[in-house]
């Protein structure tokens, strides 16, 4: 089972799973994927009696990253636990069918998202492609968050904060993007200048985002919309 599934399974947060895995919980790793078997975790659990403190509500674990970065944020865990504990999540949205969890909200909205991209560019319906925009809008424009804040120089975070600000994205749930013309048009309307990050900085993304919850300068909400709005790791 991915890590989503098993904490879910288990109402107990992916950090409880992470620190009972240096306690001796078998994991199976097959690069990047990391996985566990749930009846040997059982066995395990049976014999070692780990503390429980780290119990969450069922409704906490529809959006498992969401209880990370909060962990974070309040000191449970560091930057580098969350960081290390979101390339599990990342993975798992790879593996086998769609989130039950998710998916039906997911395709609920696909169309309405659709037409709602459709309009920005002034068109009455959507186009075949995935976005509803012109395809040669989109070819070689549209670009998802982690590519985005390294073509623009800024941080992740500043590109969820300016697009609650106004700056226009393109929806196709779970996955969010960004017309890199668009975007640098409002940017130079407006006058925001972004808070300059190198490329190296960039180049580590999730823990950049980890790292700014830790120290403050960003809410979990803020990173989770940073983090999942590519990738739909809920």
């Amino acid at each position: 089972m991915s890590l989503r599934d098993l904490c879910r399974e288990m109402i107990v947060s992916p950090l409880s799973l992470y620190r009972w895995r240096d306690d001796g919980l078998p994991i199976v790793r097959y690069y990047p994927w990391v996985l566990f078997d749930r009846e040997r975790v059982g066995q395990w659990l049976a014999g070692a009696r780990p503390d429980s403190v780290q119990q969450v509500s069922a409704d906490d674990l529809r959006r498992p990253l969401l209880t990370v970065l909060q962990a974070v944020a309040e000191g449970v865990a560091t930057a580098e636990d969350g960081a290390d504990l979101y390339g599990w999540l990342e993975t798992a949205h790879f593996l086998g069918p769609r989130d039950p969890v998710w998916t039906p909200l997911w395709s609920a909205s696909v169309e309405q998202e659709r037409r709602d991209n459709a309009a920005q560019y002034g068109l009455t319906e959507p186009t075949d492609s995935w976005l509803g925009i012109p395809p040669d809008e989109a070819r070689g424009n549209v670009f998802e968050i982690r590519d985005l804040s390294r073509r623009v120089g800024a941080s992740p975070i500043d590109v969820v904060r300016w697009t609650h600000e106004g700056m226009a994205c393109l929806r196709s749930s779970p996955l969010v993007r960004w017309d890199i013309r668009r975007v640098t048009e409002w940017l130079s309307e407006g006058g925001f200048l972004p808070d300059r990050r190198t490329i190296k900085e960039l180049d580590v993304t999730e823990r950049f985002v980890f790292e700014a919850v830790a120290a403050g300068d960003a809410t979990p909400s803020e990173a989770h919309e940073a983090l999942s709005g590519w990738i739909g790791v809920m």
